[in-house]
């Protein structure tokens, strides 16, 4: 019987070393909230002011990491608008892009990238009320491309062919 015990020590050990390893690999510096990595998270954070809801890759103490799978020479402007909202909805004041290539930008709640992010969000958000109340949708912009794509282009009248 004691020695299952030692064993199972020493198999809680091995397994708390093997997971540091992999921790410091991928660039995690403090515990660990949340993750979502291989889309199996359970948690949802939703901002209770704009209703936005969202499940970021990576959510620590106080910061959220996001990780993209492109090569950039700068962070993309609809990752860091993805990131603000991500920020916003966790209350998280840093967060971190994490590209493809080892290309990483920091970003905190004070940032002019990520203020003029979540100006831009709150008025996607308020556009996006007001077409919720009338009941209206907003004005299209079709374009051939993007009606290649579209479910509906059979159906609809504004179809660019």
């Amino acid at each position: 019987m004691p020695y299952l015990v030692i064993l199972a020590l020493v198999m809680i050990f091995l397994f708390w070393g093997m997971l540091k390893k992999q921790r410091k690999q991928a660039g995690i510096g403090s515990w660990v909230r949340d993750q979502d990595l291989d889309g199996r998270g359970k948690r949802v954070y939703r901002d209770k002011q704009t209703g936005v809801a969202c499940k970021p890759d990576v959510v620590e103490r106080n910061k959220v990491i996001e990780y993209k799978s492109a090569t950039v020479d700068k962070a993309r402007w609809v990752d860091i608008l993805q990131l603000a909202l991500q920020m916003k909805a966790t209350g998280s004041k840093e967060a971190e892009l994490r590209y493809d290539g080892n290309k990483s930008f920091s970003f905190d709640h004070h940032s002019r990238e990520i203020k003029s992010a979540m100006r831009h969000s709150a008025s996607i958000v308020n556009r996006m009320k007001g077409h919720l109340l009338t009941g209206i949708a907003p004005k299209a912009t079709p374009t051939q491309k993007r009606c290649a794509v579209c479910t509906f282009q059979n159906v609809c009248s504004e179809a660019v062919r």
